[in-house]
């Protein structure tokens, strides 16, 4: 059975709060590829990402993440 996602209204937005590419990590891989399936369900520019940093610079992210927070702090 197939399911096919339905959303309220076109201004829904899904947030992403995780590790995020191109930090070299398993969960960071995991969030980028889970984001891009949902911008394919629910279309282009439907999804944010909060990032979460292990370093002080952080990291030169796409513009899909609007938002960074530094870990351990």
């Amino acid at each position: 059975m197939a399911y096919q996602f339905q959303h309220p209204n076109s201004g829904t937005k899904v947030f992403f709060v995780g590790n995020y590419l191109p930090r070299n990590c398993g969960i960071a891989t995991f969030t980028y590829d889970l984001s891009h399936a949902v911008e394919e369900e629910i279309g282009k520019g439907s999804y944010r990402v909060v990032a979460m940093n292990n370093t002080p610079d952080g990291y030169d992210y796409p513009e899909q993440v609007s938002f960074e927070i530094h870990q351990n702090r």
